[in-house]
Formats: C-alpha cells, sequence, structure tokens
C-alpha cells in the first residue's frame, strides 16, 4: 500500500509506521535471495498490527465488509471451472 493512498493518509493512519509528515518510518521489502542479489525494496509502509490487534482488527474488519459490499458474487459464477 503506498503512502499516496487513501487508506495510508485518510482517517487511519495510526496504523502504520509514519513520521510526523506522513513519510514512511520504515518500508517492506525481500531480502536479496537466488533471483535478486540486491533483494527487493517495494517501498510499502508497514502496518502497526500491535494496534490493529489491541482494536480487535476492526479496521481489517471495515474493509472486508465495504469490499463484499461491492462485490458482486454472479460474476464469479461465470469464470469457468478447472
Amino acid at each position: 500500500m503506498l503512502r499516496t493512498i487513501a487508506p495510508t493518509f485518510g482517517r487511519i493512519p495510526i496504523y502504520f509506521f509514519l513520521d510526523e509528515q506522513g513519510g514512511p518510518t520504515v518500508v517492506s521489502g525481500v531480502p536479496p535471495d537466488y533471483f535478486s542479489a540486491t533483494g527487493q525494496l517495494w517501498g510499502n509502509p508497514i502496518y502497526r498490527w500491535d494496534l490493529l490487534a489491541a482494536n480487535g482488527y476492526q479496521w481489517w474488519i471495515e474493509r472486508f465488509r465495504a469490499s463484499l459490499a461491492v462485490f458482486r458474487y454472479g460474476a464469479t459464477r461465470s469464470f469457468p471451472r478447472l
């Protein structure tokens, strides 16, 4: 999740490791491996899982509810079965 999108700068910046200007203090990525000698730096802010857990993961619950409200079950039925 990039810092420029709504969930980061919206009403929940407390759920990310951000500085006073809203920039990430730590970001996601992966260490070096067989495929990339330098690793990868994705730049997404890291969630504050401790605060999310303390709130009963309410932000995630609301987020899934909002997604399900606009998701059409009928659309998935048209996919061919494997």
